[in-house]
């Protein structure tokens, strides 16, 4: 009986200084391992006895009740579809925005294009079209020296030319400009 109590105690001592330990490891990933190769079954299991019981639920169903199913169905994606193009229209519009890009009017964008077929907003084609539209430079749409003023109603400044006005002009143009003024801004002239 001593020598069954030292064996024991001996078991013990190991197991306390972690000898023993490798083997109960091994065993514990195996029945993990077991487990999970279960689970994974089971849960096939229950997805395809899922799938069966739509399938016959859907098959039991009176006409009425497709009708009512299909009509939801198509509501959901006319939903989907317009909360889609708004998104769209949102994301090209912030886009636009944030590269300076001019859009073209509303009615001109097909929206639909931009909307892929889980409905969700494609990025890429969003950026790619905002990429193609003209930049929006810095100037107002009505200039207001356009008429020989200053914009303020006086007409009391003389329309001063651009460097781009220049570009097309010949230097007798140049030089008849000089003179009444119109290159003040650009030669530093008050």
């Amino acid at each position: 009986m001593s020598e069954q109590n030292d064996n024991a105690t001996a078991t013990e001592h190991e197991t306390e200084t972690g000898t023993e330990t490798a083997p109960d490891i091994d065993a514990l990933k195996n029945e993990v391992a077991k487990w999970r190769t279960m689970s994974r079954k089971h849960e096939a299991n229950a997805k395809a006895t899922s799938k069966q019981l739509e399938e016959l639920q859907a098959a039991n169903l009176s006409d009425a009740e497709k009708a009512i199913a299909e009509a939801r169905a198509e509501g959901e994606r006319t939903a989907v579809t317009k909360l889609s193009t708004r998104l769209a229209s949102a994301e090209l519009t912030a886009e636009a925005a944030k590269a300076g890009a001019q859009l073209p009017d509303v009615e001109f964008i097909n929206f639909g294009k931009f909307v892929g077929t889980d409905g969700d907003v494609d990025a890429d084609a969003v950026k790619a079209f905002v990429k193609s539209l003209p930049k929006v430079g810095g100037k107002p749409k009505f200039d207001p020296d356009a008429l020989g003023g200053s914009g303020d109603g006086s007409g009391s400044k003389v329309r001063q030319l651009t460097r781009d006005d220049l570009k097309r002009m010949n230097f007798e143009q140049i030089e008849e400009a000089r003179k009444k003024g119109q290159l003040n801004d650009l030669l530093g002239i008050s």
